[in-house]
C-alpha cells in the first residue's frame, strides 16, 4: 500500500514518542508500504526541530532527521506539481472547524491527486473525504 504521512506522524515517529496506533505503528514499520511524504512537511520538520532542544540534541541538523525518515522508514518526499496545486485550489476549506492551515490543504491535495492514503492525528482532515481524501486516523 501507499502512504502519505502527514507532519505530525513523521514527528512520532523520529521521536519515538508512543503516539503511533497500533494499526499505523504496524503500517510504518512494514517496508512492503510504500511511505511518502509532501515536500510541505519538510518546513514544519525543520521549525520544529528549531523549536525542540530534545531534538537538536538528538540530530545534529534538521537535515540528518529527514535523512533518518528515509533511511530507517524508506519515507520518500514528493514535490507538488502543477495537478497538486489546482487539487489545492479546489478545495472547499472546512471552515466550520476554522481549518485554515494551508500547509495542511496542500498535503491534502497531494494525497488526493496521488491518490495516496493519507495517516494523521487530525481530526479537522475527516471534513476532506467527500472531496475525495483517503484518510485514516491515528487514534492512540
Amino acid at each position: 500500500m501507499r502512504y502519505l504521512l502527514d507532519t505530525c506522524i513523521m514527528l512520532f515517529m523520529v521521536n519515538k514518542t508512543g503516539e503511533l496506533g497500533d494499526n499505523v505503528e504496524a503500517i510504518v514499520t512494514d517496508f512492503g508500504n510504500q511511505l511518502y511524504m509532501c515536500s510541505a512537511s519538510i518546513r514544519e520538520l525543520s521549525a520544529a526541530w528549531h523549536k525542540y532542544d530534545y531534538m537538536q540534541r538528538k540530530w545534529k541538523s534538521a537535515e540528518l532527521m529527514i535523512q533518518e525518515l528515509h533511511d530507517h522508514y524508506g519515507v520518500q518526499i514528493l514535490y507538488p506539481q502543477r495537478e497538486h496545486y489546482k487539487k489545492f485550489l479546489s478545495l472547499q476549506w472546512n471552515l466550520a472547524e476554522n481549518h485554515r492551515d494551508t500547509t495542511d490543504l496542500l498535503i491534502i491535495a497531494h494525497a488526493i491527486t496521488e491518490g495516496l492514503t493519507l495517516i494523521s492525528s487530525d481530526t479537522k482532515f475527516d471534513f476532506y473525504c467527500n472531496q475525495g481524501l483517503d484518510y485514516l486516523y491515528n487514534k492512540k
